[in-house]
């Protein structure tokens, strides 16, 4: 059967054809392929099709993921497709019975889509969004960008704000979650979570060298400590400045401890 046969009775709603097509089209090297490939299995997913929602869930996590490599960083479209995966991992969930190894798959594409989102919504300056979007979610590198959010949320007219010094407490509480998982920090991560483990080791050295009333008295060395840690074992270089213009701001003292010099 050719394309356009195959094209006809997917117009007439046969799932079956749009499956087919979506194969036939599929090009792996080229994203205008996958996106194409992608589109009839969402179509096919809408019909009502099990393989359509099976395969929308891989193929839209596979456009997200190829929209934030660094030399893309689409952050919308990546979003779109995050947003995708997460609708039809809710309904394969809900509505089909998965076998254990699809249920990790739609499990694991669902976690790893909503932490996209979430990054797509700080990248676009959405920190409220950010935050909505990452509840729930039980991952470090989720708690990092949690808690980055949180801190420039309770750093924003922290005068004025009564609820801003609750903000920063939550954030503290996050981002040390980050400070206890040593192996997250030297794992190797992609160039944004690099830069926001950046931003995370700094306003937690921020929380050790400021304080928070009631719940943390300021420590310099501490603060010291987290960005000696996380400097070394951040990847990318334009990542490494923010803590190491921070760390020069730290002189010793004669008699041992820092102060801070800034």
């Amino acid at each position: 059967m050719t394309l356009e046969e195959l094209k006809r009775l997917a117009e007439q709603g046969d799932t079956e054809a749009m499956i087919e097509i979506s194969d036939r089209v599929y090009d792996k090297d080229s994203y205008e392929k996958i996106a194409e490939a992608t589109s009839w299995d969402l179509r096919a997913a809408e019909a009502g099709s099990l393989a359509g929602i099976m395969r929308s869930i891989t193929g839209c996590t596979l456009l997200a993921v190829i929209n934030l490599l660094p030399n893309i960083k689409d952050w919308k479209e990546a979003l779109l497709y995050s947003q995708q995966t997460l609708r039809w991992c809710d309904v394969a969930l809900k509505e089909v019975r998965l076998d254990q190894d699809d249920l990790k798959m739609v499990t694991d594409s669902r976690n790893d889509c909503q932490y996209y989102c979430g990054v797509c919504h700080y990248y676009q300056d959405n920190y409220d969004e950010t935050v909505r979007t990452l509840y729930g979610l039980q991952q470090t590198h989720a708690y990092a960008l949690y808690g980055v959010c949180m801190y420039a949320l309770g750093s924003r007219d922290i005068e004025h704000r009564s609820s801003a010094r609750d903000d920063l407490k939550t954030a503290y509480q996050f981002l040390s979650y980050v400070e206890r998982d040593s192996a997250y920090i030297t794992s190797d991560k992609e160039y944004y979570e690099d830069a926001i483990l950046s931003f995370a080791a700094y306003e937690l050295s921020c929380c050790y060298r400021i304080g928070l009333p009631g719940t943390l008295n300021p420590d310099l060395e501490r603060s010291v400590r987290i960005m000696s840690f996380v400097l070394p074992n951040l990847k990318y270089d334009f990542s490494k400045p923010l803590l190491q213009k921070e760390l020069a701001k730290y002189k010793k003292k004669m008699l041992g401890g820092y102060k801070y010099i800034g």
